[in-house]
């Protein structure tokens, strides 16, 4: 864009009036369609390796912003990778399938003035690339990535600084990035704001959606590769002195408190009297999600590291208790996805229709309905027609179907259930697949566990806190989450586990925003401690109900949501509604 090139010039002589600008080296890159019939990609062609680009595009001239006048110079005569102490970058968030009635992020490549031919043409030029860690579903800003890493030196002080999406924090497809800052790079700081509005979680101006800043200094250092500083404000710096001020502290940071310790906090970010955030180090995991961001009170994050390794110690528990863990894929296996069930393209093997009756020959369960959803038993709301020609892959589908389904999309503040049950076997579809253990009786205990405080809050650090009071995960994600490992549990507690489900299973239970002050909650806890776990002292029952506490604050977790859910009036709405009986 021409006007950002000479915006950025005009910024810099205003910064430094008395210097005269001669030759800069602001240029407008070429994008789109070339005269040439080539296809350039703006800054993203600096990631090809200076003379093994095709001659067209070796000979591309791009406009250089100088002090008198604009010049023409071949780029790749101007930029050299190794070059660069410093990196900054806010890349544009586009990945493919976006939203197409959402303003941000715009799908790869896809522009106002741009046909469909040029933009998958542009695509194609973007897959040609060699690309490292770059990830064509992580979108364009994953690629940014790759670039900065190459244009840096090498020299063990070069440093990028990127503001991203904080789903690069999370999801599978932002691995490669994250496994390159954990081994490759050192002094790693990740910032995100622990805001109720996503709005207000972001650095840009624009974005509407919570965002990190990641700053890493490149290249091996034995103390800290491997390691990082998360630091999670309580909001976004309200002027440029209170962002210095902030950046200030980070850098005198020394002997920080650590994930591994005793579930405490983390350490203060403090202006005079006002606490800004809190900060933490924490190991840089590999092929995992990097869980300690947009948190309030940096002892939940430890209390779950501690969780996911086996030990129950909560904030304000003085002995520690272990329980069996281990991640999700160890014990269960997840229904198809979605596109091989329902696809309209050759690759879906059924067509499903809304509504369900008991002779109905395939039932499944596909929407999320908080108020028809409040109890942990739940029943189909579609069914499926298998597709002609589609038998054996059909059968297939069916074959990870089963009772028990997780919420991929919870709403904390409006849904009840992380696992829903239903009394049949009901094929999971989009946001709700099954989970099939090799055993049913496990599929009793799994429940409880995960509507559970302690199975919600392995699940709220496991996933993307992107979007205002929910957690969002994906199928792949899913796997890799902790879990209570229920192939250690007694006969004596699968048994007590079932019994304590179906006792509880028609009891209506307040959003999860609102677990402080919901009986059947606490009794669920109680029980499953209890008569599951083996755990009855009264400081772990006591520790529980602060945790109950403590997760109701989050603001992740509330996303800012005052109002109450009255479940007698709800429950009579949907008995006019005809959506229930009784």
């Amino acid at each position: 864009m021409p006007n950002a090139s000479h915006l950025t010039a005009s910024l810099l002589t205003s910064t430094y009036p008395d210097l005269k600008i001669g030759n800069t080296r602001i240029h407008t890159m070429p994008y789109g369609k070339q005269e040439d019939g080539s296809y350039a990609l703006g800054a993203l062609d600096l990631f090809d390796i200076p003379g093994t680009l095709p001659l067209p595009m070796m000979g591309t001239a791009v406009q250089q912003v100088g002090g008198e006048d604009d010049s023409t110079v071949i780029t790749q005569q101007e930029f050299h990778h190794k070059e660069f102490d410093i990196v900054v970058l806010n890349p544009p968030f586009t990945r493919p399938d976006s939203d197409a009635s959402s303003g941000t992020p715009k799908a790869v490549f896809k522009g106002r003035y741009r046909g469909k031919e040029e933009e998958q043409n542009m695509r194609k030029a973007r897959k040609r690339k060699k690309w490292r860690v770059g990830n064509g579903n992580a979108g364009l800003a994953s690629d940014f990535v790759d670039l900065a890493d190459k244009m840096l030196k090498e020299n063990g002080k070069s440093r990028m600084g990127f503001i991203l999406p904080i789903t690069c924090l999370a999801v599978s497809d932002w691995q490669k990035v994250r496994n390159m800052w954990a081994t490759e790079y050192h002094d790693v700081v990740v910032l995100t704001i622990a805001d109720a509005k996503a709005a207000d979680c972001a650095f840009s101006a624009d974005t509407n959606m919570a965002e990190c800043m990641i700053v890493a200094s490149k290249g091996k250092k034995n103390d800290n590769t491997g390691r990082g500083t998360f630091i999670s404000l309580h909001h976004r710096p309200r002027s440029v002195l209170e962002a210095f001020e902030i950046a200030n502290i980070t850098y005198k940071f020394d002997n920080l408190r650590r994930l591994e310790d005793a579930p405490s906090g983390g350490e203060s970010l403090k202006v005079g009297d006002e606490i800004f955030g809190h900060a933490l180090n924490c190991p840089l995991q590999i092929d995992s999600a990097w869980d300690a961001v947009r948190i309030k009170e940096m002892a939940l994050i430890q209390s779950a590291h501690r969780l996911a390794n086996g030990e129950m110690w909560l904030p304000t528990q003085a002995t520690s208790f272990e329980i069996p863990i281990c991640l999700v894929n160890d014990v269960a296996k997840i229904s198809a996805s979605h596109r091989d069930i329902f696809e309209k393209s050759e690759r879906g093997a059924f067509d499903i229709e809304n509504d369900w009756t008991e002779t109905d020959l395939y039932p499944g369960l596909w929407h999320l309905n908080a108020p028809a959803q409040r109890a942990m038993v739940v029943k189909p709301d579609c069914h499926l027609i298998p597709r002609p020609n589609r038998h054996e892959k059909a059968q297939m589908i069916l074959t990870r179907s089963g009772r028990v389904h997780f919420n991929l999309m919870h709403r904390f503040n409006a849904n009840s259930l992380s696992v829903l049950f239903t009394e049949k076997s009901v094929l999971g579809l989009s946001s709700l697949p099954n989970i099939v253990f090799e055993k049913p009786i496990f599929d009793y205990v799994w429940t409880l566990w995960g509507n559970s405080t302690l199975g919600l809050m392995l699940q709220w650090t496991h996933s993307s806190k992107q979007q205002p009071g929910r957690g969002a995960n994906s199928r792949t994600s899913l796997l890799q989450m902790s879990t209570l490992d229920v192939r250690c549990l007694s006969d004596k507690a699968l048994t007590n586990a079932e019994r304590i489900f179906h006792d509880l299973k028609h009891q209506r239970m307040l959003p999860f925003n609102e677990s402080d002050h919901d009986p059947v909650r606490h009794e669920l806890d109680r029980l499953l401690l209890n008569e599951v776990l083996g755990i009855t002292s009264e400081d772990a029952h006591n520790a529980v109900h602060r945790l109950r506490e403590l997760l109701c604050a989050e603001p992740s977790i509330h996303g800012g949501k005052k109002s109450k859910c009255n479940l007698e009036k709800e429950w009579e709405k949907l008995k006019k509604q005809g959506l229930v009986k009784g």
